[in-house]
């Protein structure tokens, strides 16, 4: 036998493995959770990456691009400045240059705010909905992570030199 009869052979033998799995175990699952993702909502809601993905109940998980630009709407809607909210009780112990007022009249971190935080933590089943994340400083993300467990992520150690003034 010649080798492109041995290669013919071989790939009729493994295609009739295939379906023989195929016959026996039944199709190939899609992906873990590949049920809950909703295709006709993320398309609508205009999201492009591949990993990018939409639940039935609404919540994104964003990748790529798209999480980017989510990031981008999160900026836009601080303003730049860090989201946490101070009680008046320790405004004694706050740098009255650090402080702002919001339009509610509550005092505001006016820190330049870095990272991006989930109100509701990531972990078992994040949301990325733009009413799940706060816009911190570096300092106001420490204080109010509610996973002491989490790693710094990159871009996050330079964060802190700013922070401090370095």
């Amino acid at each position: 036998m010649s080798t492109p009869e041995i290669r013919e052979l071989e790939s009729k033998l493994r295609a009739a493995r295939k379906a023989e799995h195929k016959r026996k175990y039944g199709p190939k699952r899609v992906g873990r959770g590949s049920r809950d993702r909703d295709k006709a909502l993320k398309a609508a809601r205009g999201y492009s990456d591949r990993s990018t993905f939409v639940r039935h109940d609404g919540s994104e998980v964003l990748k790529g691009e798209d999480w980017r630009k989510r990031k981008q709407e999160l900026r836009e809607r601080s303003g730049g400045r860090c989201e946490h909210l101070c009680d008046e009780g320790y405004r004694h112990l706050i740098n009255m240059q650090d402080i702002n007022y919001d339009p509610l009249g509550q005092i505001r971190c006016a820190k330049a705010a870095t990272i991006p935080a989930h109100i509701i933590p990531r972990h078992p089943k994040r949301d990325d909905r733009l009413s799940n994340l706060k816009h911190y400083c570096f300092e106001h993300d420490r204080l109010t992570e509610k996973q002491s467990w989490r790693r710094t992520r990159f871009g996050e150690k330079r964060a802190e030199r700013v922070a401090q003034g370095e």
